[in-house]
C-alpha cells in the first residue's frame, strides 16, 4: 500500500513537472502585456488571430506533417518485412542489426546534417536543400525506435509457431503475413508511429541546416519569429501542441476501435 502511494506520488509529481511550463505558454501566449507583474495585464486573442490568419504558418505546418509522415511509412515499409524474414529464415542477421541501428544515436543532428550535405550536394544525386535529403535524415533519426518497436511486436507473437502452422493448414508466406501477422503488429507498430512522430514534430537542427528557408517546417518558421513577439511565438508553440495532440489521440482511437473490432 504504501508503494503504491509513493508511486502515485512520483507519478503526480512528473505530471505536475511536465505541465507547468505547458501551462505558463497557454497563459502567455493569451496575455496582451506581461513584463513586469506577477499576473498578465489583461488577455487577448490578436496573437492567434495572427497565426490563423497567416497562410505561411499553414504551409509550413503542412510541409512538417508531410515529411515526417513520408518517413515513418518508408520506415514501416522497410522495416516490416526485413524484421519478419528475418526472424523467420535469417536469424543471425537480428545479432548485427540490433548493433548497427544503435549507430544514429551515436550521430549528433549537426554531424548528420554537415555529411549529408557533403555526400548530396553535387554529382548525379544533388537533393542538397530539397524535401527528399530532409525525409532521408527523418528516416535515419527514427529508426532506431521504428525497428525496436516492430521487433518486440514480432517477438511477441511467436511468428515462427505461427508460420508454422499456416504453412500446415495451406497458407503461403505472402498470405501468413499480411493475413495473419501484419494485423496483430499494428497496436505496437502504433506505439513506435506515435514516439518517431513526437521525435520528429521537435527536430530543428536537421530541417534548419539541411533545407532551412527551401523547405520550411513548422521548426524553421518558429525560429523565424523568434525576434516578432514572445506572445506570438507561445501561440504558435500551443497550436501545434494541440494539433499533435489531435492527431495522436484520432491514431489511438482507431487503434482502439480496430482492436475492439478484432
Amino acid at each position: 500500500m504504501q508503494k503504491n502511494k509513493t508511486n502515485k506520488a512520483i507519478a503526480m509529481g512528473l505530471m505536475i513537472y511536465l505541465v507547468i511550463p505547458i501551462f505558463f505558454t497557454l497563459i502567455y501566449s493569451f496575455a496582451a502585456k506581461w513584463q513586469n507583474t506577477l499576473l498578465p495585464e489583461g488577455f487577448t486573442l490578436k496573437h492567434y488571430i495572427q497565426l490563423f490568419t497567416t497562410a505561411r504558418y499553414f504551409l509550413a505546418l503542412g510541409r512538417t506533417m508531410f515529411s515526417a509522415a513520408i518517413s515513418i511509412i518508408i520506415s514501416f515499409i522497410l522495416l516490416v518485412p526485413v524484421i519478419y524474414v528475418g526472424k523467420l529464415h535469417f536469424q543471425w542477421l537480428d545479432k548485427i542489426m540490433g548493433k548497427i541501428i544503435l549507430l544514429p544515436f551515436a550521430l549528433q543532428g549537426v554531424i548528420l546534417a554537415v555529411g549529408l550535405i557533403k555526400i548530396y550536394s553535387g554529382g548525379p544525386i544533388a537533393i542538397s536543400g530539397t524535401v527528399f535529403i530532409l525525409i532521408g535524415a527523418y528516416f535515419v533519426v527514427i529508426l532506431p525506435y521504428m525497428y525496436q518497436g516492430i521487433k518486440n511486436s514480432i517477438d511477441s507473437l511467436d511468428v515462427k509457431t505461427i508460420a508454422e502452422a499456416a504453412s500446415l493448414l495451406g497458407a503461403s508466406e505472402f498470405f501468413t503475413f499480411f493475413k495473419v501477422v501484419l494485423p496483430n503488429l499494428l497496436k505496437g507498430v502504433t506505439v513506435s508511429t506515435l514516439l518517431s512522430f513526437a521525435i520528429l514534430i521537435g527536430e530543428f537542427v536537421l530541417s534548419n541546416i539541411l533545407v532551412g528557408g527551401n523547405y520550411e517546417t513548422v521548426q524553421v518558421y518558429m525560429y523565424g519569429t523568434r525576434g516578432v513577439s514572445g506572445h506570438y511565438t507561445s501561440a504558435i508553440v500551443i497550436s501545434y501542441f494541440l494539433f499533435v495532440l489531435i492527431i495522436s489521440g484520432t491514431v489511438l482511437a482507431i487503434n482502439k476501435l480496430e482492436a475492439r473490432k478484432g
